[in-house]
């Protein structure tokens, strides 16, 4: 039995840009549900709230930063994550510019996870006082299912990552190196979702043609040799 002080908390999860942000935003609903949260219809209703945000387009930052005065109005002030492209633009190896400026623009976020710490959730949460160690004890992150709305399409990411640094796009700088994920694991999570009932499964990433190649590999392809362009 949970403690009453744990009792009946909520969740939301704003999600903003690609499929692969959805399978991640899908990802960190499961997480909470593990731990004992329900989804809150609105952010309002929420003792948790996670805004998984997207780099992509200027409009879609600017979203981001306009949930600022949908909050100074709710009586009730959620614990805010702020995950996505935004954070990784600021943390990983290849920042486009300083965290300092992120957070002073955005006070009103208490935490801030990029997209290769979705599995930190629960400590984050257990550091706020928002869980206790009965929940973190018994959670277990290998166990953990993605959580849709319906079983019509099931998102798998694939890769995470890119490193083409093409001109218009700020990919590379938000999402980090190009990984690919181990077969075994795309494979186990396709077998769950398709034993779910989902009739139609697709792979994410910022270059899925390319998984599983080496750097090495990639170049050759691209270019048609093994050696560095003139």
């Amino acid at each position: 039995m949970k403690p009453e002080l744990y009792k009946e908390q909520k969740y939301h999860i704003m999600t903003f840009g690609c499929q692969a942000n959805v399978a991640d935003s899908n990802t960190m609903a499961g997480i909470l549900e593990a731990l004992g949260f329900e989804k809150a219809v609105n952010f309002e209703d929420s003792d948790v709230f996670v805004v998984n945000t997207c780099s992509i387009r200027q409009k879609s930052e600017d979203k981001v930063y306009g949930i600022a005065k949908k909050l100074k109005g709710t009586a009730k002030k959620p614990f805010t994550i702020m995950a996505g492209c935004m954070v990784g633009s600021v943390t990983g190896e290849r920042q486009r510019y300083e965290f300092e400026e992120l957070k002073n623009r955005t006070p009103w976020v208490n935490e801030y996870i990029n997209p290769s710490q979705l599995k930190t959730i629960p400590n984050i949460l257990m550091k706020n006082g928002l869980i206790g160690d009965w929940a973190l004890q018994k959670f277990n992150p290998d166990d953990v299912s993605q959580v849709y709305e319906n079983n019509e399409i099931g998102y798998v990411n694939v890769s995470y990552g890119c490193d083409n640094f093409c001109t218009f796009c700020v990919v590379p700088y938000a999402r980090g190196r190009e990984v690919s994920r181990a077969e075994n694991e795309i494979l186990r999570e396709v077998k769950h979702l398709v034993g779910r009932g989902f009739k139609h499964i697709m792979l994410c990433g910022q270059n899925v043609n390319s998984w599983g190649l080496s750097m090495s590999e990639k170049f050759e392809i691209s270019t048609g040799s093994n050696q560095k362009l003139p």
